[in-house]
């Protein structure tokens, strides 16, 4: 039996990437999509988008207003902290976890030829 479930398509195109994120300065609650044409975009209170403007003011704010804004402190917010440790960190631990086994094998290869072979007149021969 087929699921008769399926997905909403939007009624306003466009990314809309904090939404969820942002939150209602009156009432806390998630600021979504709002758009009054497609010139104009905002998000906007969700309690008004789901309530209607009669019991909820929508409290816009325009969304390149609020997208710039977001950018701007977490760009001042990452000059604020030096990274490098972290990140040369990270990096050491991921290169160790995969050149460990690498180191292994190489080792074990060198071994081998160490047991097995033997040079003679600089010519590397089975022995």
């Amino acid at each position: 039996m087929k699921a008769r479930s399926y997905t909403q398509q939007k009624v306003h195109p466009g990314s809309y990437p904090l939404s969820g994120l942002l939150k209602c300065p009156e009432y806390g609650s998630s600021m979504v999509q709002g758009n009054s044409s497609s010139r104009y975009k905002y998000y906007q209170c969700s309690k008004n988008k789901n309530s209607g403007k009669i019991a909820f003011s929508s409290n816009l704010v325009k969304k390149e207003y609020a997208e710039e804004t977001i950018i701007d402190q977490v760009n001042v917010f990452l000059k604020d902290i030096n990274l490098f440790p972290y990140l040369e960190s990270a990096t050491n631990s991921f290169l160790s976890i995969e050149l460990d086994p690498l180191h292994k094998f190489s080792d074990k290869i060198k071994g081998c030829f160490l047991i097995d072979c033997c040079y003679f007149d600089q010519t590397l021969i089975r022995c």
